[in-house]
């Protein structure tokens, strides 16, 4: 293993291959009443980390390799994974479930092994700093099961009313929700877009080509971007309007119905009859801000994002245990990965909104400068060069 690269660095890989690809089955259902209505790169993705070959000309097996050999916890699934280098470059065989006898060899549902098992899940793992009622900010904290809850809320609403390869527009400010909404779609097997709150000003031309091209048949959100939301599609017929979801009225008992996308019979079909690996499909669509030329939607893929964390722990040298502290915004590239990342591992994560960074700089160095009980931790935070000349 390489020095300074946690085991649990293999989850990501579990998350997004996973459940970042093709998987899912529509289950049916219809509306509720939590329904509203129907950065910066830090290396060249080229560059060689270890010389010589390109991490993106290797195999899935050589990435596993670099991160760590064998995977450990699915936050997702809760379950212990088990799978080697061979295992990952086999196929589609590596998410066809336990009774395939590839993944989840020692248990499956919600039984909460590894990390869960063993009382990480009670652990505080992410704290939003809200600025709306307070000046100096009220912390709000999730632990590691309530958001492992939270996620699989959204993704089991999402299979009951979607399928496979719905693409799911996250509008919505920094926030919890945002988080869960995402991951949560790639939970479910659909492909997130991250965009934001349409609140936001001078970016309603955006939204509207956005939406044009990508077609997205969801639109998750949540309180507090709602009426934004809602009255950016009133000009529409409601035929053509997505159906919209807020993250925050989901019950959390949703979350028990969550099935591993992998383990249905159109996720298995799919898979089946797949002509890449699991690490070579879609995860997410990110757009350009279109500030020179209409946006344009890249597809981001499971290896290319793997390939964005290893080289971010091998070219900043990250140190074990950290925090992260960050107010970027979380539809910017840099910003959704790292915010996943993270929370996929478990680690601690400060985020707050970039306004609020904005309106008082000093904010964002207080929760720099914190240091509780946490000796020993090393503080990480991502930003551009204007933010140190605020501050």
């Amino acid at each position: 293993m390489r020095p300074g690269l946690p085991e649990d660095l293999a989850d990501l890989v579990g998350c997004t291959v996973d459940h970042g690809g093709l998987a899912g089955e529509a289950l049916g259902g219809g509306h509720e009443a939590h329904d509203l209505e129907h950065a910066d790169d830090l290396v060249d993705a080229h560059e060689s980390v270890d010389g010589g070959q390109s991490i993106e000309d290797r195999g899935a097996g050589e990435i596993l390799g670099l991160l760590g050999g064998h995977l450990r916890t699915d936050l997702a699934g809760g379950r212990q994974l088990t799978v080697d280098e061979g295992q990952l470059a086999g196929g589609p065989d590596l998410v066809a479930g336990p009774d395939r006898g590839h993944i989840g060899r020692e248990g499956g549902g919600d039984g909460g092994e590894g990390d869960l098992q063993l009382g990480g899940g009670e652990r505080h793992c992410l704290r939003f700093w809200d600025f709306s009622e307070s000046r100096e900010g009220v912390p709000v904290d999730f632990t590691r099961t309530e958001i492992n809850t939270r996620i699989k809320a959204v993704a089991a609403r999402l299979q009951q009313v979607g399928k496979i390869g719905d693409r799911v527009a996250i509008l919505a400010n920094n926030s919890p929700e945002y988080l869960f909404g995402f991951i949560g779609a790639l939970y479910a097997g659909m492909t997130p877009v991250p965009l934001y709150d349409p609140s936001e000003p001078g970016h309603a031309d955006h939204l509207k080509a956005v939406f044009a091209d990508c077609e997205p048949t969801f639109v998750l959100t949540n309180t507090a971007s709602a009426a934004a939301v809602r009255e950016h599609f009133a000009d529409l017929p409601s035929r053509e309007r997505p159906r919209i979801l807020s993250v925050d009225s989901l019950p959390d008992t949703l979350a028990s119905s969550y099935m591993n996308p992998m383990m249905t019979l159109q996720g298995q079909q799919l898979m089946a009859s797949a002509s890449t690996m699991p690490v070579d499909q879609p995860a997410f669509l990110q757009y350009t801000s279109g500030s020179t030329r209409t946006p344009a939607g890249v597809q981001l893929t499971n290896r290319s994002i793997l390939t964005n964390v290893l080289q971010i722990f091998t070219a900043a040298r990250l140190r074990m245990p950290l925090r992260l502290v960050a107010w970027l915004p979380l539809h910017h590239d840099m910003g959704i990965i790292l915010a996943v990342f993270v929370t996929i591992l478990g680690l601690p994560n400060e985020i707050m909104a970039p306004r609020d960074f904005i309106q008082q700089p000093k904010r964002w160095i207080d929760q720099l400068n914190r240091r509780d009980s946490d000796d020993g931790v090393s503080v990480y935070t991502v930003i551009p060069n204007f933010a140190l000349e605020l501050a």
